[in-house]
């Protein structure tokens, strides 16, 4: 999972500190991160942890969302929305990747890797996809 190709240096460290405390037996939280010395890191992660918008109590006034369903209620779906966003452009991005390295002079049997990876890679594009409706030419 670590060797995977990270696009922000900031991200993969915080997964590294969570996975190293998990291992230890402990809890990382949020509030752990507010103790930084690092400044830079300090307000990426308070970046990262506020939210720029609050939901009012409409509920309590007898108004409810229209055309969604309340946060509370939303946030599975929605991480799971996400994670699969996350996981199309990934697979978009190394299918970008296989097509450049196809380009470059290899042997066969090295073609021949990037194929069948680069197979398993469009499926995935295509299963990904279909979860959003998304028809791929």
């Amino acid at each position: 999972f670590m060797e995977m190709d990270w696009d922000s240096v900031f991200y993969k460290e915080i997964v590294q500190e969570y996975i190293q405390a998990f291992e230890q037996g402990e809890m990382l939280n949020p509030q752990a991160y507010f103790k930084q010395k690092d400044e830079k890191k300090y307000q990426q992660i308070l970046d990262f942890l506020i939210d720029d918008h609050v939901y009012s109590n409409w509920d309590e006034k007898g108004l409810f969302l229209q055309s969604q369903k309340m946060p509370e209620e939303n946030f599975l779906p929605d991480i799971v929305s996400s994670l699969n966003r996350f996981k199309y452009a990934k697979v978009c991005k190394w299918i970008d990747k296989n097509t450049q390295d196809l380009k470059s002079d290899i042997d066969d049997m090295e073609k021949i890797k990037i194929l069948k990876v680069h197979q398993k890679l469009l499926e995935m594009r295509k299963e990904l996809a279909a979860f959003f409706g998304t028809v791929i030419g």
